[in-house]
């Protein structure tokens, strides 16, 4: 019994062994037909790609040019550049001219020894001494004398500086205080632009300076005036009320890192 199946078992080892390899050789040829039929379709693909490749390379480049357009962006930038090297000239010649000229001409001489005094001076009344001579060798004097502006309202100006003197000569401390309650404001009538202080070195217009002169004394006449009837908690808030509005002066140096050393060098003159 024992042999017999030995021999069944043997028998279905050796037909098991048959079948897996008649399955084995059955992928084998299925897989060569396979290749076979697929061998010349991947040698026509790879032909054709071959073949479009400088078309799809023809197509890149249009499409690159046609969204970054480098030949255009290539002339901006050599005509910026043009343009830029053409100032920078230009400037340099005018700074020649100008070095030539303060060394040639009397009045020439004249601009520059006045400036080389405001930059050796030793306190902010004699810089403004040589800064005034500087503005009349350069006939910035007549450019402060003139009332006319297109930066501000002198009209208006000029006749708030009108009412606020005749105030202070009645002494009526009472309208005086409700006249600069109302327009108290360092922006106003046009008094911060920024061409009133890019032309003089010792000054800004004539009529500016004299605005804020009376601003400051009607100020001083508030304070110190003590037979007005106006009780003092009154003219406490009214001065509070006139440090909001018309603010403190305050220097301020944004920026950092290497600029640190351009702050420390502005303060040191400013405190100098």
């Amino acid at each position: 019994m024992a042999p017999s199946m030995s021999r069944l078992t043997a028998l279905s080892a050796r037909s098991s062994t048959e079948l897996v390899d008649q399955a084995h050789r059955r992928l084998l040829s299925l897989g060569n037909a396979a290749v076979a039929r697929l061998g010349p379709l991947v040698d026509q693909a790879v032909r054709l790609l071959i073949d479009s490749l400088p078309r799809i390379e023809s197509l890149g480049i249009e499409m690159v040019e046609s969204l970054l357009q480098p030949k255009l962006v290539i002339k901006q930038i050599l005509a910026l550049t043009a343009l830029r090297g053409g100032l920078i000239f230009i400037h340099g010649l005018k700074r020649a001219g100008v070095s030539l000229f303060s060394r040639l001409t009397l009045k020439g001489r004249q601009r520059r020894d006045a400036k080389r005094k405001m930059q050796n001076a030793t306190s902010y009344s004699e810089w403004r001494r040589c800064a005034q001579d500087y503005d009349k060798i350069n006939g910035h004097m007549a450019w402060r004398n003139d009332e006319n502006s297109p930066c501000y309202d002198g009209v208006t100006l000029k006749r708030h500086i009108k009412v606020i003197e005749s105030m202070m000569e009645r002494k009526d401390i009472f309208s005086l205080m409700f006249r600069i309650r109302g327009g108290l404001a360092r922006h106003q009538h046009g008094l911060l632009h920024e061409n009133l202080f890019s032309v003089a070195q010792s000054g800004t217009k004539k009529i500016v300076e004299k605005y804020h002169q009376t601003i400051s004394k009607a100020l001083e006449v508030i304070a110190t005036s003590t037979d007005d009837g106006i009780p003092t908690e009154v003219k406490l808030n009214f001065f509070n009320e006139a440090r909001h509005a018309y603010g403190r002066t305050a220097l301020m140096l944004s920026g950092g890192a290497i600029l640190g050393f351009y702050h420390t060098g502005v303060v040191k003159a400013l405190l100098e």
